[in-house]
């Protein structure tokens, strides 16, 4: 298998082409992990990083696709590692993307072939310099993963799992009435509860819009932002699209997605006024529910939050999706729909002397919390 390391945004931008074909060709292709989404990242995200996106090649084609960067990170006690880790990882949490189901790309059926690739060239310093290799946000159920533990034991690596997360996710069926047949009683209160309460307070006067053009695109992210800085300056905090990367992150993404339906933008609006609003991504016959923002001053018995998600839900069965997933993070209305999850994990390999001295310290640490 014949490699490459792509280590400039030039380059970068050739390989986008071939990049997305083989995306396509993926047995998982994932949103979150697609050419346009990680590329649009690193621009915006990549300052202080060093680009080391390996690519491997059988004959002439593209099969396998590490989108990978190097940065320094720092262990207490002022441990210094040379951390080479995935595009779209490893922001500050303060305007963090969040990307979920990274991992190394591969043709369908060329995956443990890849991770091989990956392993071999990782271990002769082809991508530099490393301490650390570090993969946040990948899903536990990915074949990849039972891959890369295989291939990293023939280099005499041991990875590392850790659950960070769970994922939420609903199978969808052929309509709300089924989907709400399907719950326990409570949850069947307290969805038509909601709904009774937010007819009663809107007086039927509500209507769900979509952003279809470039005017309402700009009105979407206008009122997506403003609700989830209501949302969120009523609890003391500014929300993710306070940072500017964060908005300009997003708005590029949706003015590329959206014309080719992979965003939905959309916000409930009730005597005119936007009272919610909800962004996800749609790849597949699958939604990812990636933000939201709703209006403050609601009287609390009228769940906007939730009444939005039983009119996307709704139009989502109409048109065949089969899964809307709820992403990563806890929150106690993702369980009112269900309670099937994925794990959300973070895979690290380390070497070197750093590893050993890391390791010791945590030791110490470790001993004196348990002695103070």
């Amino acid at each position: 298998m014949r490699f490459r390391l792509v280590s400039t945004a030039e380059e970068l931008e050739t390989l986008l082409p071939a990049w997305a074909e083989l995306w396509s060709r993926a047995a998982r292709p994932e949103a979150m992990a697609s050419p346009d989404w990680l590329s649009t990242w690193w621009k915006r995200y990549g300052s202080g990083r060093r680009l080391a996106v390996g690519i491997f090649y059988e004959a002439d084609q593209l099969v396998g696709v590490a989108a990978c960067c190097l940065r320094t990170f720092s262990y207490r006690p002022g441990l210094h590692f040379r951390r080479l880790e995935m595009l779209g990882a490893g922001d500050d949490e303060s305007d963090a993307v969040c990307s979920e189901y990274l991992n190394l790309l591969a043709q369908r059926d060329r995956e443990q072939a890849v991770a091989d690739a990956f392993a071999e060239h990782l271990a002769a310093g082809a991508f530099g310099p490393w301490d650390e290799w570090v993969l946040e946000g990948a899903s536990a159920d990915d074949p990849m993963g039972a891959c890369l533990k295989d291939a990293f034991a023939r280099q005499r690596f041991a990875l590392e799992i850790q659950e960070t997360t769970q994922a939420p996710y609903l199978r969808l069926p052929g309509s709300w009435d089924e989907l709400v047949a399907s719950l326990k009683k409570k949850k069947r209160y307290t969805l038509r509860s909601a709904w009774k309460a937010f007819l009663e307070w809107s007086g039927g006067d509500y209507r769900l819009e979509h952003a279809t053009d470039a005017e309402s695109l700009r009105r979407g992210q206008d009122i997506l932002h403003q609700l989830h800085a209501d949302r969120w300056q009523s609890a003391d905090r500014s929300g993710v699209f306070a940072s500017a990367r964060f908005r300009e992150f997003h708005a590029e993404m949706i003015e590329a997605w959206q014309p080719r339906g992979l965003v939905d933008l959309c916000w409930l609006s009730v005597r005119g006024e936007p009272v919610a609003v909800h962004y996800s991504l749609r790849l597949g016959g699958k939604i990812y529910f990636y933000q939201c923002g709703r209006k403050v001053g609601v009287p609390g018995r009228v769940r906007v939050g939730i009444v939005m998600l039983r009119l996307v839900l709704t139009e989502a069965m109409a048109v065949g999706v089969r899964e809307f997933d709820f992403l990563g993070g806890a929150a106690r209305y993702k369980s009112l729909f269900t309670r099937t999850s994925r794990s959300i994990v973070t895979m690290r390999v380390a070497r070197g002397w750093r590893e050993t001295a890391r390791k010791a310290a945590r030791g110490l640490i470790d001993y004196w919390r348990g002695h103070g």
